[in-house]
């Protein structure tokens, strides 16, 4: 469902956007004043058509990738391919139908996605749909025939140059960090308001349990009891139930994941 919300967003974004540029560009006003004009007929060059098609693309996806349902990121995107479509349609060098082959593109692609996964034929017919809206959008002929397969191309080596450095970078090594810290953040905040919610996690002991003592599960720390025999500190527990405010725990054997443990 955020998928869907994502896509709607920016869906609704890339339409009140076209709308704004077609008005303006509608407007009676000499073409020297008429600042969208003059923009739109800058953005219906080869080079920035692709650069803002590449930078919009780039955009979306790692939008794609955050965890929240939309940030600026996205919001960006749609703003970059948005303005391209817009000032094609508004140069007379595109037309509203490939908007409206677009839209049609991504409710099969939501089709496929979310109502009838697996089959392929939805899936097809809307990337289909997409690269034709995206074609018409653009003006048909040369100018899309060349914006199309040079930005598809830049962005797809942009992506795989991205995250064949990225995983080595000393901000995403930061940035996971980060989000580690705030799932075991998260987890830890569950848990102390719901201790039912620790049966079945590992953790370890941090003094021994005699039979109670302090444990560490979910990244933090319990006043826990032991079912079974005395443990020291440092052994692997499992939650098995919790009873009356009580966190019961038993030895594993089982290795402790790292969520278990506190960064």
């Amino acid at each position: 469902m955020a998928m869907v919300r994502r896509i709607g967003g920016a869906l609704t974004l890339l339409l009140g956007a076209g709308t704004s540029a077609l008005a303006q560009g509608a407007a009676q006003l000499p073409a020297a004043s008429n600042w969208w004009s003059l923009t739109a007929h800058v953005i219906i060059a080869p080079w920035a058509t692709v650069l803002l098609l590449v930078a919009g693309c780039l955009l979306l996806f790692l939008d794609l990738l955050t965890p929240k349902t939309w940030e600026w990121m996205g919001t960006m995107g749609v703003i970059a391919v948005g303005t391209v479509f817009a000032a094609h349609v508004t140069e007379g060098t595109g037309g509203w139908i490939g908007i409206v082959l677009m839209l049609a593109g991504v409710g099969l692609l939501l089709l496929e996605t979310h109502i009838f996964p697996g089959q392929g034929v939805a899936a097809i017919g809307g990337l289909l749909l997409l690269f034709l809206g995206m074609f018409w959008a653009l003006g048909g002929g040369s100018h899309a025939a060349l914006a199309l397969p040079v930005s598809s191309v830049l962005t797809v080596v942009t992506l795989v140059a991205f995250f064949a450095y990225l995983p080595k970078s000393p901000l995403w090594k930061q940035i996971s960090q980060q989000m580690r810290q705030q799932s075991v953040i998260g987890l830890a905040a569950v848990a102390h308001q719901n201790p039912m919610f620790l049966i079945g996690k590992s953790g370890l002991v941090l003094t021994p349990l005699r039979p109670s003592g302090v444990a560490e599960i979910a990244g933090a720390r319990f006043d826990v009891v032991t079912e079974g025999d005395f443990l020291d500190a440092g052994e692997p527990i499992l939650v098995t139930h919790v009873e009356e405010g009580r966190i019961l725990v038993e030895r594993t054997t089982e290795t402790v994941p790292a969520q278990a443990v506190s960064a």
